[in-house]
């Protein structure tokens, strides 16, 4: 799979490049072969996170992998807006790569979100103990008081998606370089922000057991009975993926009200879908 991602970045930023040089029919086939592959990539990744209960993780796959295969039918009959949707996913994947390919980047992003949950978590009054945990060395956070969960703090844990996506709307949201770079650095601080309160809901949500009240939503979807576990559960797959989705969708309203340009973009592939949506019922409704 990691060769597959790495085959898709490639091809969509090459498409890129040779789009930049005028050279048309390069950048169309590197542009569908690259759909392709982020499109099956994506689908794989969605079946991943649905078979461990990160339901919104595994939406947003999914959605990814639609868009990516819509990319490929843009792609190929060179229907706007193929070039800005290629931009930004390779501007994406630009950026992934370091991060999930070197091993001391990924362990420091992981660890400093670590390090900064802890920190906030004590400062309210818990008492977080860092220990290793999936991702690698001081990657988890145990409570004296309940050491039988681990909070492992995981890829999805530290918003590095969601900067990432920033970054390519950025990357083709018009004005000029220094205000898009701008813009991108402070919504990238700001969802790291956001996205540490959200870690520290979860931590918290364990020796407090704020949402030990939720058994009756959370029992029959995880099993789990035990309150600081249903708290847990709720606090992780439940309250903080709702949180997640309110905050990126008042995050995006945000940018696109200071970037119009990126809006028009959106619009003009919503545009897109729309038209082959209707050519489609038109036809299905043919007798």
């Amino acid at each position: 799979m990691d060769l597959v991602f790495l085959a898709s970045v490639a091809a969509l930023s090459l498409s890129v490049l040779a789009r930049r040089r005028d050279y048309a029919d390069l950048a169309r086939a590197s542009a569908i072969v690259g759909w392709s592959a982020f499109a099956g990539f994506w689908a794989i990744t969605a079946v991943t996170y649905l078979g461990g209960s990160r339901y919104f993780l595994g939406s947003v796959s999914l959605v990814t992998a639609g868009l990516s295969g819509y990319g490929i039918r843009l792609s190929v009959d060179r229907i706007e807006p193929h070039a800005s949707l290629t931009t930004v996913f390779a501007v994406m994947g630009l950026l992934f790569v370091p991060y999930q390919f070197l091993d001391p980047v990924f362990t420091f992003v992981v660890q400093t979100v670590t390090t900064h949950t802890a920190v906030l978590l004590s400062s309210l009054g818990f008492e977080p103990v860092i220990v290793d945990g999936s991702a690698g060395p001081a990657t988890a956070i145990i409570f004296e008081s309940h050491p039988w969960i681990v909070y492992n703090i995981v890829s999805a844990c530290t918003g590095f998606g969601a900067i990432a996506l920033f970054a390519g709307l950025f990357a083709v949201g018009g004005r000029s370089r220094y205000g898009r770079i701008r813009g991108g650095l402070v919504v990238g601080v700001l969802i790291y922000a956001l996205n540490l309160l959200r870690t520290v809901v979860v931590g918290g949500s364990i020796p407090s057991e704020v949402f030990a009240g939720t058994e009756i939503l959370v029992t029959p979807l995880f099993g789990v009975d035990r309150p600081a576990l249903v708290s847990f559960y709720f606090a992780e797959y439940v309250f903080a993926q709702t949180l997640v989705v309110v905050v990126l969708l008042g995050m995006y309203l945000v940018v696109v009200r200071l970037f119009p340009g990126i809006q028009t973009h959106v619009d003009a592939l919503l545009s897109s879908a729309r038209t082959d949506a209707d050519r489609l019922l038109t036809r299905a409704g043919d007798p």
